[in-house]
């Protein structure tokens, strides 16, 4: 049913199979941060554009295949121009790709720095319950128990959580880079693939 959906919000292409995100430009810079001043190969994509990006990879299933068409006027059209955007885009999603990795690496760090003091405070407290200790000792040992917990329960939620909602950016940008980028005139049917 949710296939039947996203063919309603998003051209989709039955002689290739393929949904075919349609964006309109006047110009190739349109595509890409005005405030970039990089050269265009190494521009950073509209913000807005990425937001519309993600979303379009989420609400399409994966297991689908996805095309971006940016539409062009004919005059503005230079095909050697459109090699190069080509290239830019792909470069920023394999930016976009490494940006997620890099948010990847570093839960996994606080996962295993946070299961390693989980285990540390949850032995220590094990360990010294039961002995007659002063009636600080036994806040403290309760403190490592509540701390030990808090802290497994750290490690759960950025796996289940947080990393959740990096994989599926990671599977959208991956997509992303292996879809085909193609450019057409706004009113001409028939595509260029780059």
């Amino acid at each position: 049913m949710k296939s039947l959906h996203m063919k309603d919000l998003y051209h989709y292409n039955k002689e290739t199979k393929t949904y075919e995100l349609d964006i309109a430009i006047d110009h190739y810079q349109d595509m890409f941060n005005s405030w970039d001043a990089a050269p265009l190969k190494r521009k950073d994509i509209e913000p807005d554009l990425i937001d519309y990006l993600e979303q379009a990879g989420d609400d399409i299933p994966f297991k689908e295949r996805i095309a971006l068409v940016f539409m062009l006027p004919s005059e503005a059209r230079d095909l050697k121009r459109e090699k190069t955007v080509t290239q830019a885009v792909k470069l920023q999603f394999r930016f976009l790709l490494s940006v997620v990795n890099k948010e990847l690496l570093y839960n996994y760090r606080r996962m295993a720095t946070f299961a390693i003091f989980s285990l540390i405070f949850l032995t220590t407290n094990y360990l010294l319950r039961g002995q007659e200790l002063s009636q600080f000792m036994n806040i403290f040992l309760e403190g490592l128990l509540v701390g030990g917990w808090f802290l497994m329960w750290n490690v759960f939620g950025i796996a289940i959580l947080d990393n959740f909602q990096l994989y599926r950016k990671k599977r959208i940008w991956v997509r992303y880079m292996q879809a085909e980028l193609m450019f057409k005139d706004h009113n001409d049917q028939s595509t260029e693939t780059i």
